[in-house]
């Protein structure tokens, strides 16, 4: 087991206070946080070899290790559940970026809320099959990469319960 904090309990500090304070705190773990809106502490959609090299560094300087990186999921360029076909592909992309990234600084989990665009309940059969077709498509780059991505439902998601979740999944 692996107690870590999520950087988004220290969205008030850039990544770096974020994490000299988690550090401080003696956590190990760290999950980090990696949406666009929120508490961007990692632009892991986008990151490329030197983002990474500093991310890596920090995490070095502070004594920490990536428990996790949460790409959040509500945003658009990260929600990989749309009606928008376009939206939709270039979210996929991001997060295969992601992929990329969370595997090249030995990051073994990426974690999503279950977000769907446009977040309606009618829209939920339609949000399914546009998830389905985007998992379809990163599993190859999740297996090759040794990476696993979890779905956690959220209020306001399209899947806000943890059994239909199950039942998704």
């Amino acid at each position: 087991m692996k107690p870590a904090i999520h950087t988004s309990a220290f969205s008030a500090y850039d990544r770096a206070g974020a994490l000299r304070e988690i550090s401080r705190l003696g956590y190990r773990y760290v999950e980090l946080a990696a949406d666009l809106s929120e508490t961007p502490h990692f632009a892991a959609h986008a990151a490329g070899d030197e983002d990474i090299r500093a991310l890596r560094a920090q995490l070095d300087l502070y004594g920490l290790e990536l428990a996790a990186i949460d790409i959040g999921g509500w945003d658009p360029p990260l929600c990989i559940a749309q009606l928008d076909e376009d939206h939709r592909t270039r979210a996929v992309a991001h997060l295969g970026n992601a992929i990329d990234a969370a595997g090249a600084l030995g990051c073994g989990l990426l974690t999503a809320h279950l977000w769907g665009l446009p977040p309606a309940p009618e829209t939920e059969p339609a949000l399914r099959a546009a998830l389905q077709q985007s998992i379809d498509a990163l599993c190859p780059r999740l297996e090759t990469r040794g990476i696993h991505l979890n779905f956690m439902p959220h209020p306001g998601g399209f899947i806000e319960e943890s059994d239909p979740t199950i039942d998704l999944i």
